[in-house]
């Protein structure tokens, strides 16, 4: 009798082999999935963020309250919601929702971001911006 080919228990330790290897990749896959997906919601935070300095050095006289971020008073400030920045047309948005409303989306959770709020500040004549989420917890605009 000539015996060519693998045994049952011969294939299934390749099969077993295999799916190790593959589950090593996939998990890897998804961590790299998941921190791509958080450094676009940084960079969409950062780009959120130079909208609003661009907002409040055109509307400067708008800059009326006072706020304290990290721990400074400052006499100068604004809140607006991002929903402002798109309306405004400060900030460009290439999602919208089933309406066709322009929206911004958090990457990571997949919300909205329309109604998060930026503090828009006047520190030493120059315009800044900060993201609610960046806040502390001793923070208020």
């Amino acid at each position: 009798m000539n015996n060519k080919g693998f045994s049952l228990v011969e294939l299934l330790a390749v099969i077993v082999i295999l799916a190790i290897i593959m589950s090593l990749g996939f998990v890897g896959f998804g961590s790299i999935h998941r921190a791509s997906k958080e450094q676009m919601l940084k960079s969409k935070i950062e780009s959120l963020e130079t909208s609003a300095q661009k907002y409040g050095q055109e509307r400067m006289n708008e800059l009326n309250t006072s706020c304290k971020i990290g721990g400074k008073d400052y006499k100068f400030c604004k809140t607006v919601t991002v929903q402002t920045l798109l309306d405004s047309g400060d900030f460009e948005s290439e999602e919208s929702d089933k309406t066709g409303k322009k929206i911004v989306r958090n990457d990571v959770t997949n919300a909205q971001m329309n109604n998060d709020k930026v503090c828009i500040y006047k520190k030493n004549n120059r315009v800044y911006a900060l993201m609610y989420a960046k806040f502390e917890a001793t923070d208020r605009c």
